[in-house]
């Protein structure tokens, strides 16, 4: 595997550690603007946290895989088909918990300050998954 992309991947990886949790708090913020609006908070919304909360976790569970145990050590020295595989079921199941965030982020329409932060975040686990796709 080559240096640079793993490298990549492992700052992305702590950026979404970090803005993962910022993004929900933001949601959070616009919920509860919602709701001191006395606008519905629908099931959507509530959906919508929920997954964020999960894709929150899964970050965490993902930088904390690439920087626990040593695996870019034991990439480095080529041992690499195993651990391949399993950073790739790693950042398939980030994508998955993002495209059900991005699926009702497109269905509940939240504020410009949520859709902002959730770009960010967007962006970068995309690239995760461009990444790992691409790793042999």
């Amino acid at each position: 595997m080559a240096q640079a992309p793993l490298e990549e991947m492992r700052r992305l990886a702590g950026d979404l550690q970090t803005q993962s949790p910022q993004l929900l708090a933001t949601f959070q913020a616009w919920l509860e603007a919602k709701n001191e609006a006395e606008q519905e908070i629908t099931d959507d919304d509530e959906q919508l946290e929920e997954d964020i909360e999960e894709l929150v976790g899964t970050a965490e569970g993902f930088h904390n895989f690439l920087e626990g145990g040593g695996l870019l050590a034991r990439v480095r020295k080529r041992r690499a088909g195993e651990d391949v595989a399993k950073v790739q079921q790693r950042a398939r199941e980030l994508a998955r918990r993002g495209q059900r965030v991005d699926d009702l982020m497109s269905k509940t329409q939240p504020g410009p300050e949520v859709r902002q932060a959730w770009q960010e975040v967007r962006r970068k686990w995309k690239r995760v998954a461009e990444i790992a796709g691409g790793l042999r």
